[in-house]
């Protein structure tokens, strides 16, 4: 039977005839035949947001985009390649003499990477995204803020240190206890009350300082020692995979007072007592790792002690080890009349066994009175029965031994006093030292950057440079040795990141030979990031600890719980002078300013309220 013919009307309501395809060369997936060697090298041209881009097109580009060896690249290209060409520059010039030349060109072995040439890590699997990510963050500020309370109000104030991911905290109340600080959660790892200790046989006393170093060439291996207030100092033991401290030994009590500041290495021990004593302990390690560390009995042997005349807090002490010797050194401040506040830096030398190759001292005494800035300051000389041609001025070390030799500063007609270009009528409110930067900060908003040179023959002190960016007295700050340095606000609110490194530049037209100082000079520029924290912007009503209306009425609060603590202070009698209370309102501000940071987080102490101590642990990755 055939079909009937259909009507005008069925014929507009019938479907399209379906067209044939044809050979369009336009919409031919060219990259499905290209191999994964080749895409990889057109994407190593792209830019990184780019390469975000390129993830989410399909499982193919997803993994071929995020190629660790593509990231490694950026990460060089980014990160080490400008690192290395700076640190060129700084030895080119005389600033830093010991750095080895490093050549030029991608480096596809990261041992060899500057900044990564003693990272203890397994290189070869480091996840390079996540690393390139992570330094992205540090320098935009961006991060995840967590907090956890560490201390009720009634509790002095805790003393917290931050080594490789682990927080250790102590206090008289809680004694000594372990926290981590990856994921969302802050828990605490272990706890070890100090009355708990069989060796402890005297009453409650409080920790009054506290230093954390790694243990050994095991991960997760941690030494931990804590100085108290009568002037003793136990070493415990802390392994993260049993996740317990394990006592090692206990110095007993010294006249000299409390333990005011510690600092540690793997095989030596800094003190500094109450009445000024500094103190250089080895400790004989006994090989033995493990649980079996904790039935150590062999005390620390004493190798040097320095007695000071006029040292203040802040203060800083650290220990670092060089190939021929091992250097302790003690960052401080001190008063000098027609100066103000200064700040002095004094070296201990010894040989790997122990024999004592000297000490020397170096001050910012004259480098504030200096108007050209990179003068050479104040270079120690051993002076005795020698006749220099130099303007000499006669200057007694603050730390002094019994058969030390006189010293002396001497100083070029380029560095007489012009015109105070830094100059502090008040003690700076803290200090931190990893050479070769020495940092420190100031109630005026400001920090001041140092550059400590310390050769075979001299320490010098390079002339400090003030860093702006805060806006109200910075409380806190903590610098590592690849010039990294990050700064707190006395309440806490603003949290800065700065990197020393980009704030010197070299001019290569100035390179000249008759002055090994004149080709340097400082950007005019103080490039700092301010810590943003995404979670910080949450909703009030559901997270009270987060909120942005709860952190701002927070630290406006701050400032009329000081002005009553310092009034009970005070008590009563002939009133409340205006001066004496701003010095003591500055104190109790001081104590609420520690920072510490490692490669992926900043934690911060901090108090809420009527001074419940909280810990904030600000996570970049």
């Amino acid at each position: 039977m055939t079909k009937r013919r259909l009507d005008d009307l069925q014929t507009e309501n019938a479907a399209p005839e379906k067209r044939m395809r044809t050979d369009d060369s336009s919409k031919k997936d060219l990259l499905s035949r290209l191999s994964d060697e080749l895409i990889l090298h057109i994407l190593s041209f792209l830019p990184t947001q780019s390469l975000g881009f390129c993830q989410r097109l399909s499982h193919r580009f997803y993994g071929l985009a995020g190629d660790s060896e593509l990231w490694k690249q950026k990460y060089y290209s980014r990160w080490v390649w400008p690192r290395t060409r700076r640190i060129r520059h700084l030895k080119d010039s005389g600033l830093a003499s010991n750095v080895t030349s490093k050549p030029a060109g991608y480096i596809p072995r990261p041992s060899r990477w500057i900044s990564l040439e003693h990272s203890a890590r397994n290189l070869e699997n480091i996840d390079w995204k996540k690393q390139y990510r992570l330094r992205y963050n540090w320098s935009k500020g961006s991060c995840r803020v967590t907090e956890v309370e560490v201390a009720p109000p009634s509790v002095p104030p805790v003393l917290v240190k931050l080594c490789k991911g682990i927080v250790f905290t102590a206090d008289a109340g809680n004694g000594l206890r372990a926290w981590t600080t990856t994921g969302d959660t802050k828990l605490c790892l272990a706890k070890l009350s100090f009355s708990t200790v069989k060796e402890w046989d005297g009453p409650r006393i409080t920790p009054t300082s506290i230093t954390v170093t790694p243990g050994g060439d095991t991960e997760g291996d941690f030494d931990v020692t804590v100085g108290f207030e009568d002037g003793s100092y136990n070493v415990y033991y802390f392994n993260c995979d049993s996740a317990r401290f394990c006592f090692r030994f206990s110095h007993p009590t010294s006249p000299n007072g409390a333990i005011t500041a510690l600092a540690s290495s793997s095989s030596y021990l800094l003190t500094l007592s109450q009445n000024q004593t500094l103190s250089l302990y080895r400790i004989c390690s006994s090989g033995r790792m493990g649980e079996e560390r904790e039935h150590t009995t062999e005390l620390p042997k004493l190798i040097a002690s320095l007695k000071a005349s006029n040292i203040f807090a802040p203060l800083s002490l650290s220990i670092r080890s060089l190939a021929t010797e091992i250097v302790a050194s003690i960052a401080y401040s001190f008063s000098r009349i027609g100066c103000g506040w200064s700040v002095g830096i004094q070296e201990l030398r010894l040989n790997h066994d122990g024999e004592n190759l000297g000490s020397r001292l170096a001050t910012t005494v004259d480098i504030q009175f200096c108007a050209n800035l990179f003068n050479p300051s104040t270079k120690i000389l051993n002076t005795a029965g020698k006749t220099h041609h130099n303007k000499m001025m006669s200057v007694a070390s603050p730390i002094h031994r019994n058969n030390r030799k006189a010293r002396s500063i001497t100083t070029t007609p380029s560095s007489v006093p012009h015109s105070p270009s830094l100059s502090y009528t008040r003690p700076p409110t803290s200090i931190s030292y990893s050479h070769p930067y020495l940092l420190t900060s100031h109630a005026d908003n400001t920090l001041t950057m140092y550059l400590v040179v310390s050769t075979a023959n001299a320490l010098t002190i390079k002339t400090g440079r003030r860093l702006w960016g805060h806006t109200s007295s910075v409380s806190g700050v903590q610098v590592s040795e690849r010039g990294k340095a990050v700064s707190v606000s006395s309440h806490g609110g603003e949290i800065r990141i700065w990197d020393l490194e980009d704030m010197i530049s070299l001019s290569s037209s100035s390179l000249s030979s008759s002055s090994s100082f004149s080709s340097a000079r400082m950007l005019h520029r103080d490039d700092s990031v301010q810590l943003r924290a995404e979670n910080e912007n949450g909703n009030e009503s559901e997270n009270h600890g987060t909120g942005t209306g709860w952190w701002r009425r927070r630290w406006l609060q701050q400032p009329l719980e000081l002005v009553l603590e310092a009034i009970e202070k005070r008590g009563d009698g002939l009133g409340l002078a205006l001066k004496d209370l701003s010095r003591e309102l500055t104190l109790a501000a001081r104590a609420r300013g520690w920072v510490g940071f490692d490669d992926e987080r900043v934690v911060v102490l901090r108090e809420r309220g009527l001074g419940t101590q909280l810990l904030g642990c600000y996570d970049f990755t």
